[in-house]
């Protein structure tokens, strides 16, 4: 029996019989990306077809993950749901707001698309067979992020009520029209 050794990765296996799981992702916006991704793969694809494990390329559009401006606004626009909001004699919070809004609005589709990244998915069965919700917000792009937020503030606005604060930069537009 071989003494097992250790891989790079600092995972303990017996010598020979690991595995490398590939996953990389190579963002094509300039020259020098382009070229160290062609090299990426030059340099592996046949050590890896060898033994056994051939490299799989999928090219897609590359989506902008949300912003943090993005983020920031979903929890003030919560937060005003939470202090404004009523249903049923009740308040709730902003954390309860936004489980409710994930379920309500987060696509259904599997990413990549325009609105999710690569790797999105809303639903997961449960070994019960229960549906449980474990897609976040975390996986949108700036495109489904946009989408999610006019959803939850019309709802906000129309079926419950909720006077929304203007952005910094819808503030600074009703500045600019009114000088003009």
């Amino acid at each position: 029996m071989t003494a097992p050794t250790r891989p790079p990765t600092g995972i303990h296996r017996p010598a020979g019989n690991y595995h490398m799981s590939l996953d990389r992702t190579f963002v094509l916006d300039n020259e020098l990306r382009a070229e160290a991704a062609a090299r990426f793969i030059a340099s592996n694809w046949r050590a890896m077809n060898e033994a056994g494990h051939p490299m799989a390329l999928r090219c897609y559009e590359h989506k902008e993950r949300r912003t943090l401006e993005q983020q920031s606004l979903m929890w003030i626009r919560l937060g005003e749901i939470s202090e404004q909001a009523w249903v049923g004699g009740r308040q709730f919070s902003a954390e309860v707001w936004h489980e409710w809004a994930k379920r309500e609005y987060l696509p259904d589709e599997i990413g990549p698309t325009k609105r999710c990244r690569k790797g999105y998915v809303k639903w997961a069965v449960m070994p019960s067979g229960e549906r449980t919700l474990i897609g976040s917000t975390t996986q949108l792009t700036t495109f489904g992020m946009a989408e999610y937020m006019e959803q939850l503030q019309a709802y906000g606005a129309s079926e419950l009520g909720v006077r929304f604060a203007p952005t910094p930069a819808e503030a600074a537009a009703f500045h600019r029209e009114r000088a003009v």
